[in-house]
């Protein structure tokens, strides 16, 4: 009797876990989760990608080099009939222009250029029209050289449409705005991908300890096995008290084979998750279970304000709604008449001495200056409010969007926080019930063995005794999936396991 209810007090103390040469805990799994998770590699992968594409929209403020140069040689003989004719030239023409675009939508270009001429004419006459005094005269070319230079300094900028950095550097707020949709994105699957790995870890965990609980009846339906069989011995009950403790035996085993099965399936789960090792001898993971819930939030409000500032899901979201509002901005600046403002000045150089050319173009005593307005636009413009109006319908569906999301991670924080205040009062109400189905065993026992009670109290005393453990290890489970669960709403999840997954960017 002494032996029995020892037993009884051991296997009612605490949360057993099976032996087992090593546990593997959570911190292990999610290590190797970071390191080899394909799902997260590839939301690195398109971090990296908008990375590149942001650095391909910086282009829109480089500056541009261009610098081109030709000659050109003519030769010519004289043609009778024709008195001044020439014969030779050879020109040569350098350019260069450094230019780029500005944020507020124009364009700024600095052109330098420069030129050289050489001309050779000659004089023919008929053979009537000559004269013996003049051949001398005649023979000898008309040659010049003359030399251009010039630089100038012209500014475009558009006054009604295109105006503006918001219309003018759309493409790279659009760049930014990939940049950090991709970086949400990147949060919001690491963290539900963490999340799902940590449920599936404590799910694991419950399953071993389910197991470990009804090997703890079934070792208690064992030995009520033998204290039947030494009570029949004894003539104290009758023979047929041995097949309600035969029966539950074999329902027990059923269970533990069943419980040993759902162990294997959620490891091979959590491997799958955690991108580990799957094989023959590389299925079963051991875990630990605390023995007490999480303690439940106290103030909902605090927890939905960092929800809505946080939550990745409802970051990415409004970052939606941002792009959308570029979007407008474009599409309505579209609809705007085209009217462009352009001016120039450029001091020339002109002289048969390249030195004084670059002394006159100094000194502006040879200039050029221009001024333009160019004006145009659509009579109808139908195509043009037709996108506007088309923006304006997806930034008011994206609104609803973020407004749908935000009631519903509002609505989810609450249901969670919740969950882990009802698990804590469960975790209370089953530790309870473990003390007393505990006695009411005992006392069941202590009646069947004076012959006032059958096994089938017995059992079904301990049947109680086994759903109160259970019913307090599915407290403290769902305690701890749901504070996962609340961490990942409010953002905090990949902080509080001291998960950094930073993309690989190349530049």
């Amino acid at each position: 009797m002494t032996i029995c209810v020892g037993f009884l007090m051991i296997a009612s103390t605490g949360f057993a876990t099976p032996s087992t040469p090593s546990t593997t805990s959570i911190k292990e799994i999610l290590d190797v989760a970071v390191r080899q998770n394909s799902q997260i590699s590839k939301a690195a992968l398109d971090v990296s990608s908008a990375h590149a594409n942001e650095l391909q929209a910086a282009g829109l403020d480089d500056w541009r080099l261009s610098i081109a140069t030709n000659a050109s040689v003519f030769r010519k003989d004289l043609v009778q009939g024709q008195p001044v004719q020439l014969v030779e030239n050879n020109t040569l023409n350098l350019s260069s222009q450094i230019a780029r675009s500005i944020s507020s939508g124009g364009t700024l270009a600095l052109d330098i250029s420069g030129s050289t001429e050489q001309r050779k004419s000659k004089v023919s006459l008929s053979d009537d029209q000559s004269d013996t005094s003049f051949d001398d005269f005649l023979d000898a070319p008309f040659e010049s050289t003359t030399y251009n230079t010039s630089f100038s300094l012209s500014f475009t900028q558009p006054l009604l449409r295109g105006a503006g950095k918001t219309v003018a550097r759309s493409e790279q707020q659009k760049a930014l705005i990939d940049k950090n949709t991709a970086l949400l994105q990147q949060t919001a699957t690491n963290t539900e991908y963490i999340r799902r790995i940590i449920l599936t870890y404590w799910e694991l965990a419950y399953a071993i300890q389910e197991k470990a609980i009804q090997k703890a009846s079934f070792d208690l339906a064992l030995l009520q096995l033998k204290i039947t069989n030494d009570a029949i011995a004894a003539g104290v009950v009758a023979p047929s008290e041995r097949l309600a403790v035969e029966y539950t035996l074999a329902v027990k085993k059923e269970s533990l084979l069943s419980a040993q099965i759902k162990i294997n399936d959620r490891s091979l789960e959590l491997r799958r998750l955690a991108g580990m090792e799957i094989g023959y001898n590389n299925i079963t993971l051991m875990t630990s279970l605390p023995s007490m819930v999480v303690q439940a939030p106290k103030d909902t409000n605090v927890l939905l304000h960092r929800a809505h500032n946080k939550n990745p899901n409802l970051a990415l979201s409004k970052n939606h709604l941002n792009e959308t509002e570029i979007d407008m901005a474009v599409s309505k600046d579209a609809t705007l008449p085209q009217l462009d403002l352009r001016a120039s000045v450029t001091p020339l150089g002109f002289s048969e001495n390249f030195k004084t050319a670059i002394e006159r173009m100094g000194t502006f005593k040879d200039y050029q200056g221009t001024l333009s307005l160019t004006y145009s636009r659509s009579i109808e413009n139908n195509y043009a409010e037709g996108v506007h109006k088309n923006a304006a319908l997806r930034a008011h569906r994206r609104t609803l969007s973020f407004e749908e999301t935000k009631r519903e991670v509002s609505v989810s924080v609450i249901r969670t926080a919740d969950t882990i205040r009802s698990a804590e009062k469960r975790f209370d109400i089953a530790t309870t019930s473990i003390k007393l189905a505990q006695q009411n065993a005992d006392i069941e026992l202590n009646r069947f063995q004076n012959g006032s009670a059958t096994n089938f109290d017995v059992l079904r005393r301990q049947e109680e005794l086994e759903k109160a453990k259970l019913s307090r290890s599915r407290a403290v489970i769902d305690s701890l999936q749901a504070t996962a669960t609340l961490l990942a709403l409010t953002g905090d999840l990949l902080l509080t396991y001291n998960i950094d997954i930073l993309p690989t960017v190349t530049r």
